[in-house]
């Protein structure tokens, strides 16, 4: 496994369970109005959810190499809701690949690693 596809594997969990807070949340907005006003207690825990999924999205997808942050850098140019470009071809802060495999970068050493 690479570290791109790593990263993918995780960006796509991420965006499923905001995606499911984000039904959650219009489901609740729709059937509050239209069936009984107590459902609209489901856009408070789709809110939650999406805030949630956001949160662990911007802190916990980091480089496997240096643990940088790599959350913005995945996101621009766009691919698509669930893939990296592959435009995106190495980490900014430690300047890794994301095409070699996960067991060649886990754990070695870096001149540049983040505490």
């Amino acid at each position: 496994m690479t570290i791109r596809a790593k990263l993918e594997m995780q960006r796509r969990g991420t965006g499923l369970v905001m995606f499911a807070g984000w039904f959650c949340f219009m489901t609740g907005m729709i059937l509050g109005f239209f069936v009984h006003p107590i459902l609209t207690v489901l856009c408070a825990v789709g809110f939650i959810v999406v805030a949630a999924g956001g949160i662990w999205y911007f802190a916990k997808i980091r480089c496997p190499n240096c643990h940088g942050p790599l959350c913005h850098a995945l996101n621009w140019p766009p691919k698509g809701l669930f893939r990296i470009s592959p435009r995106i071809r190495f980490c900014p802060f430690c300047g890794v690949s994301l095409d070699k495999a996960l067991e060649e970068t886990v754990g070695a050493p870096s001149a540049e690693r983040n505490p």
